[in-house]
């Protein structure tokens, strides 16, 4: 869980910010000007925010696969040579295989992505309102307070609500904002039913609608 808040925080955080620098960046460009002219801004706004989330999120999941699968072949390959190795990773990867059978199940791993898609995009959006409302780079710091705000607390609030003991407060998942760290990872270990996840799922939804809208 405490990973799982760890990496989404800096994720939520780096490409945010790639949002709302990008807005700026376009609304100071002459080049701007003369698109404003034939295409909508919302449009120019919204592709943005989605280009930039749908890279933020195949980056998450391709490091992650690609952690999964390397550890994997490795695994395979150091137990084809020597099936009686006492290497200590091996052992340990074996351990926590046997801790967590049986709780990645499909409808799991399935619904934890769909929580982290639309995590990406809530905060995301929120950075794009901060980009929206700067006119220049340099106010950019005080117009994305907002996201900034929003962001910061909710870590702590995950953080101190028990997300460094591996348990974190049930409140946490029904709040959209909080929910993004802490019910993929619940989700991942069955922690909460498929239905609460897909409540919580509906809640990030319409926050998200609501703040890109």
């Amino acid at each position: 869980l405490y990973l799982n808040i760890m990496l989404l925080y800096f994720f939520v955080l780096f490409y945010g910010q790639g949002v709302a620098n990008s807005v700026v960046m376009e609304k100071s460009s002459k080049l701007m000007e003369s698109m404003l002219v034939t295409v909508n801004p919302v449009a120019i706004i919204l592709g943005k925010l989605f280009a930039i989330t749908l890279t933020g999120i195949i980056q998450i999941l391709s490091w992650v696969s690609s952690i999964g699968l390397s550890f994997a072949i490795g695994t395979y390959g150091v137990k084809a040579i020597n099936p009686d190795t006492t290497m200590g990773i091996i052992e340990m990867f074996e351990m926590l295989r046997e801790m967590t059978e049986g709780m990645f199940s499909p409808i799991n791993c399935i619904l934890a992505v769909i929580v982290i898609i639309l995590g990406m995009l809530l905060y995301c959006s929120l950075a794009g309102i901060g980009g929206a409302m700067a006119s220049k780079a340099e106010d950019l710091s005080s117009a994305n307070l907002m996201f900034t705000l929003v962001l910061v607390v909710s870590f702590l609030a995950t953080l101190y609500g028990g997300g460094m003991d591996g348990a974190s407060n049930p409140i946490l998942d029904w709040i959209p904002f909080t929910a993004v760290m802490v019910t993929p990872a619940n989700a991942l270990l069955g922690n909460i039913p498929v239905w609460q996840t897909l409540a919580i799922i509906g809640i990030i939804f319409v926050t998200t609608v609501i703040i890109t809208l």
